[in-house]
């Protein structure tokens, strides 16, 4: 099992990694981390997918395993935040990186966030309406995505000895 940690502040546009400010624009640190399981001696060794990993797939086929989340280092159980857009396949297409379509299905992960970020008063989830719930959802930092699908080629590349 090989595993990603990324720490970047959201609210900065950049993502590339401040820390949390008070100033005109909120910020709020987010750490996402991902581990791999890899096609080791002719077995998946990925643990089942979360109930809700089918709703997280396009076009109705599963690809990518939501995120849990985290706040404060709580879990917010009502809150699965789905793949951002360079964490989904098509992302690879984007990127030139070829990648088969089984290492998609091999990597779960979880989002850490600070106190920055607001939550429902049952801390089950997201307040829905917060501009950095929002920016969150919404992330597509280039940066981000660059590193995630280095990690995943290097992944599929040094582990998948029996998959092509």
């Amino acid at each position: 099992m090989r595993s990603f940690e990324l720490s970047f502040a959201v609210g900065d546009d950049a993502a590339a990694g401040a820390s949390s400010t008070e100033g005109a624009a909120k910020k709020g640190r987010v750490t996402l981390q991902l581990l791999y399981f890899p096609y080791e001696g002719g077995t998946e060794t990925a643990p089942d997918p979360p109930q809700s990993f089918h709703t997280c797939g396009l076009g109705g086929k599963p690809h990518v395993s939501p995120l849990e989340t985290f706040w404060l280092g709580r879990l917010l159980p009502g809150q699965a935040v789905a793949p951002f857009k360079f964490m989904l396949p098509s992302a690879a297409l984007k990127s030139k990186a070829s990648l088969p379509a089984q290492c998609w299905k091999r990597f779960r992960g979880a989002l850490f966030l600070d106190e920055s970020f607001e939550v429902v008063s049952t801390k089950r989830a997201l307040a829905a309406k917060s501009p950095l719930t929002a920016k969150l959802l919404g992330l597509e930092s280039t940066r981000v995505a660059e590193r995630f699908l280095k990690w995943l080629s290097e992944c599929q590349h040094r582990r998948q000895l029996g998959v092509h």
